[in-house]
């Protein structure tokens, strides 16, 4: 792919396009001063140029970008920032600047590219402060951050300067070249530095794990996956209150595995025993209404298993509530026919201000007259527990 100027004037210069058979197949016009009309079957930007743009300067720009952005091409910077800008568009992702015509507008780009920026500034777009002088400012990291966004085109998340510094000397050190951009793709950098900050983990040795022994003697061959693992075992382990026997297990997987079924067993306990105290603390919620036609009886779960089979029963979503119930975030109470306990009818929501949320029947159906009316009474006795708070239906 050739770019060819021509109309140069002191007004500005026409670029064109042409393929390897010297066909043209684009027309980009450039006027000083005014405004910039980038004419492509797959963009179209307008801007203001400053007036120090030359034709030698968008050559210079040109062949700073000939390089390929991993999407499986290896052109011109244009056009694989073209590809890699629909590519983006395909993905739902709203990128409406081009760093074409910002390189003409915004010093600022032109800091970065001859710093040799460019390349990550399309792999992986970033915050730009365009009123910064130098790259650290401009782009608001710290130099082991710029170092790492420089060779490996990946944001360094971590504002953590000696654990950036820490780490990337150790990925240096100890990781074959090929992997060492698996350690800063999105996600394992923080994860690593959550094992690092809350559980303990020398870097080293973590490093060593995931990037050498783990993927050799275990199989698995994804940094991400191996951290990942690792880190939800630890807090897997934070949460039953386990001290964790190997912080390298030999078999990740199986130990994880191991760890998920025992989690749900202990959560569930935990919550069991969180709710027997939330129940005791909520009993003034049950009441009994006094119709002289039917009388309705409003009473806490029994457990945390109830509240699941409520919504089981009644077929809709209230099962899904019992961790919020159990950290007492919100309170279910069953609405019952006072001669019938057993069968479940509605199901309400009351709000820690003691205000009706919701109130459901089977398959989330409205109330009926007469149970409207006994959900009335037990707004009124509500209100009598907490006054001046406003009801919601």
């Amino acid at each position: 792919m050739k770019y060819v100027v021509e109309k140069e004037n002191k007004l500005g210069f026409t670029l064109i396009k042409k393929d390897c058979d010297g066909i043209i197949c684009g027309r980009f016009t450039y006027r000083i001063g005014g405004e910039i009309s980038i004419a492509n079957a797959s963009m179209c930007k307008k801007g203001t140029m400053s007036k120090d743009v030359t034709s030698r300067k968008l050559k210079n720009f040109f062949d700073s970008y000939d390089v390929s952005v991993d999407i499986g091409f290896k052109n011109s910077f244009f056009e694989d920032l073209i590809n890699f800008v629909n590519m983006k568009k395909r993905q739902g992702w709203n990128y409406n600047r081009t760093i074409l015509p910002e390189y003409f507008i915004c010093p600022c780009y032109e800091i970065l590219i001859k710093a040799g920026y460019g390349k990550s500034l399309v792999k992986n777009s970033v915050c730009i402060k365009k009123s910064g002088k130098n790259p650290s400012e401009i782009l608001n990291m710290t130099k082991t951050q710029l170092k790492i966004y420089k060779e490996y085109g990946d944001i360094f998340p971590i504002k953590d300067n000696d654990f950036a510094i820490l780490y990337y000397n150790t990925i240096k050190k100890m990781i074959a070249e090929d992997l060492q951009a698996d350690f800063y793709t999105y996600g394992v950098a923080e994860r690593i530095y959550k094992l690092y900050k809350k559980y303990n983990y020398k870097i080293d040795k973590l490093v060593d794990y995931a990037g050498n022994a783990c993927r050799f003697t275990q199989g698995i061959t994804s940094i991400r996956e191996i951290i990942t693992l690792l880190l939800d075992l630890n807090n897997m382990h934070d949460d039953m209150d386990v001290k964790l026997n190997e912080k390298y297990p030999k078999s990740l997987k199986k130990e994880h595995d191991l760890a998920v079924m025992r989690h749900k067993i202990c959560i569930s306990e935990m919550q069991e025993n969180k709710y027997n105290i939330i129940k005791k603390e909520k009993s003034f919620l049950e009441y009994t209404t006094k119709y002289a036609t039917k009388d309705y009886v409003f009473i806490l779960p029994k457990n945390l298993e109830d509240i699941k089979q409520e919504g089981k029963v009644l077929c809709h979503c209230v099962g899904s509530y019992c961790d919020r119930v159990s950290k007492g975030s919100t309170n279910i109470i069953f609405m019952r026919e006072k001669d019938n306990l057993n069968n479940r009818l509605v199901t309400v929501e009351v709000s820690n201000n003691n205000t009706i949320f919701q109130a459901r029947g089977e398959h989330n159906r409205g109330l009926r007259v007469v149970e409207l009316n006994a959900l009335e009474e037990y707004k009124k006795y509500l209100r009598g527990i907490k006054t001046n708070e406003e009801v919601v239906l």
